[in-house]
C-alpha cells in the first residue's frame, strides 16, 4: 500500500503537474517501473483532498488546493540541474501564458516563432521541436482571442490597457 504522502509530495512540490509526470514520479518513488490501470487509480486516489485537475488539450494537469488556474501568476524556469528541465507538454497552459507575458514584458513585441522558442527555452528545452512551438503558439492564439495579446506588424505584444 502506498502512503498518502507520496502523491501529495509530488503535487506540493511540482504543481501544476501533468498527470503523466505525476504518475511517473510517484510510481518511481515506490519502485514501480510502469503504471498500469490499478497503480494509476491507486496513485490518483492518494492525491490530497483539495487537489484538482484541469484538462489541458489532451492531458490533465493537477493543481494543489490553494492554486487557482484563473488567477495563476507563477512560473518555473529551468535551472542548471537536469531535474528542473521540462518539456513544453509537461507545462500547464496557465503557466505557459504567464511565461509568454514574462517574455513579452522583458523583450517587448516579439515575432511569433522567436516567442515560442523563448518560452520553450525557459522551461528547459535546449532545442524546441515543431510540436513544442505549436503548443506555445496555440496559447498565443488563445491570448490574442481573449484580448490579452495583440499582433502588430507580425510581432506579438501585450495589449495595452485603454
Amino acid at each position: 500500500m502506498l502512503p498518502y504522502s507520496s502523491a501529495a509530495c509530488v503535487t506540493s512540490v511540482g504543481a501544476p503537474v501533468a498527470e503523466s509526470v505525476l504518475l511517473k514520479k510517484a510510481a518511481r518513488a515506490w519502485g514501480f517501473d510502469r503504471t498500469g490501470t490499478k497503480v494509476t487509480q491507486r496513485l490518483l486516489s492518494l492525491l490530497p483532498r483539495g487537489a484538482h485537475s484541469t484538462e489541458d488539450d489532451e492531458e490533465p494537469f493537477w493543481w494543489c488546493e490553494k492554486q487557482d488556474v484563473l488567477t495563476w501568476k507563477d512560473f518555473r524556469i529551468a535551472g542548471e540541474s537536469e531535474s528542473s528541465r521540462r518539456r513544453i507538454y509537461e507545462t500547464a497552459r496557465a503557466e505557459i501564458a504567464v511565461i509568454i507575458q514574462h517574455v513579452l514584458g522583458a523583450s517587448g513585441a516579439t515575432p511569433r516563432d522567436e516567442l515560442a522558442r523563448s518560452v520553450c527555452r525557459m522551461v528547459g528545452m535546449t532545442r524546441s521541436t515543431a510540436d513544442a512551438e505549436a503548443r506555445v503558439l496555440k496559447q498565443v492564439r488563445r491570448m490574442i482571442g481573449s484580448g490579452e495579446l495583440a499582433e502588430v506588424d507580425g510581432r506579438i505584444r501585450v495589449r495595452s490597457a485603454r
